[in-house]
């Protein structure tokens, strides 16, 4: 065997698996850190119902959190490109304090083992992490951040009570009329009973 064959060999092999790893890296987990600004003087608490707001807002549901840890995870299900397969994205938003009433914070996005290639998880966080800022500066306004199109509040306002009606009125029902039994012929004086 010459060294021309076994160089091309070891090119085409070189240029499968370096195509192999990069498939390989794009469908594995994407995290991001980030600082939350200091003049919000969020707790671990605040930042996690922010987040999860945040995470509304992009059209993830929240499905676990647990606030002495101080991360929460939301999914969304989605289709795949050729609408045959469905997937979920999860994104996990961790918050560490970091002193003097700043928090770090951290979100991974991460798609689920049915789906080999994507390149959708840095844009994930990072529409996250821009709708996170906005409900920060909206919740200093007092307003509510919008939702994802075609998603539907999570929290629904108490209603309003019901006018109670007044309880009904017993009333004893009305007699029942007893069945009339029809009464025998009259019968003329003197006959016997049968007439022939």
């Amino acid at each position: 065997m010459t060294a021309q064959p076994l160089l091309c060999r070891f090119r085409r092999g070189a240029w499968w698996l370096a195509a192999l790893l990069l498939a390989a890296g794009c469908s594995g987990p994407y995290t991001r850190q980030q600082a939350v600004p200091p003049q919000y003087r969020l707790t671990v608490p605040e930042g996690i119902r922010v987040a999860a707001q945040a995470m509304q807002t992009v059209g993830y549901f929240p499905v676990k959190q647990d606030v002495g840890a101080g991360y929460i995870v939301g999914e969304q299900k989605r289709k795949d490109s050729f609408g045959l397969d469905m997937f979920s994205l999860s994104l996990s938003v961790s918050f560490l304090p970091a002193g003097e009433g700043r928090l770090n914070m951290s979100a991974t996005a991460a798609v689920s083992e049915n789906i080999a290639f994507t390149d959708e998880l840095d844009d994930e966080v990072d529409k996250f992490y821009a709708a996170f800022q906005r409900t920060l500066e909206q919740r200093g306004t007092g307003r509510a951040p919008a939702l994802a199109p075609g998603r539907a509040s999570e929290t629904v306002p108490p209603a309003a009570p019901l006018p109670q009606a007044p309880p009904p009125v017993l009333q004893a029902p009305p007699p029942t009329p007893t069945p009339s039994v029809p009464s025998p012929p009259a019968r003329p004086s003197g006959a016997s009973g049968y007439q022939l």
